[in-house]
């Protein structure tokens, strides 16, 4: 049995003056791959969801949209993000579009 992706989730990123994203800036592009990490030490947050690009820390599922995709990530479901669009020229929370995929069985 192999598995596809389904789509359960689109956000624009938060976050992203206070990590490493200014570090990928001029590189991140439509299709890129992205990982998610869960933060359940945050005491901020605790269902924060880190967002990482090439290892690098560079935002965050937004706080209060992310309570759905922590419990799954803690579930051990298979979840993966991709950029579906990033203009580096727009306001900070305007920027990055990610969409979270979910893995199901055919």
């Amino acid at each position: 049995m192999s598995n596809k992706f389904k789509s359960i989730y689109r956000c624009v990123l938060s976050g992203l003056s206070h990590n490493d994203y200014a570090l990928h800036a001029s590189t991140i592009q439509a299709g890129d791959e992205l990982t998610l990490e869960r933060d359940s030490g945050n005491s901020y947050d605790s269902f924060a969801i880190k967002v990482k690009y090439d290892g690098d820390h560079i935002g965050w599922i937004p706080k209060g949209q992310n309570e759905i995709l922590a419990r799954l990530l803690d579930a051990e479901c298979d979840l993966r993000a991709r950029v579906i669009s990033h203009d580096a020229s727009v306001a900070l929370d305007r920027r990055l579009y990610v969409n979270v995929y979910i893995a199901v069985a055919e």
